[in-house]
């Protein structure tokens, strides 16, 4: 045989193989699948939908989740600018009540001071009004204001 031939039947020999290997393909692939992995495959569409149901709640449950997220961060961001404002204004308050204090307290000392002095004034006054043999040691007279304002000592 001639190299040329041999070639030729080669080829032949080669055709037909891809052929035999294409339909049994095409008879393979015609056939379908057997009853037992119909069943199967039917039973696995079904577990894929409800694992997507499952995935679309849980979705959406991690929305909800990421606004509550958000929304609480908010409030804390209100709630610590809240607390330092309500620290800020604590502080105030003590200084303002310490100032009131101090304050009350030189005004009490104030008043006593002029009591103080009012009744020295009442008392030198009083013995300067009258002779000291009219009333007797301790007590203060009663005095009274006459019509051009001096201080005269009542009967």
């Amino acid at each position: 045989m001639a190299t040329g031939t041999k070639a030729l039947l080669q080829g032949w020999q080669l055709s037909v193989w891809v052929a035999l290997l294409v339909l049994g393909g095409l008879w393979g692939c015609s056939r379908g699948p057997s009853p037992g992995q119909a069943e199967r495959i039917r039973a696995m569409e079904s577990r894929i939908e409800q694992l997507v149901a499952d995935f679309q709640v849980v979705a959406e449950a991690r929305d909800q989740a990421r606004e509550r997220i958000t929304v609480l961060e908010d409030q804390v961001a209100q709630l610590t600018s809240v607390t330092r404002e309500r620290d800020s204004l604590r502080q105030q308050v003590a200084k303002l009540e310490h100032e009131r204090d101090l304050a009350n307290t030189r005004c009490e000392k104030l008043r006593k001071g002029f009591m103080s002095l009012l009744t020295e004034d009442d008392t030198l006054a009083a013995e300067q009004l009258m002779p000291p043999a009219r009333h007797s040691k301790g007590q203060v007279p009663a005095l009274a204001a006459s019509a051009t304002g001096r201080l005269e000592p009542q009967e």
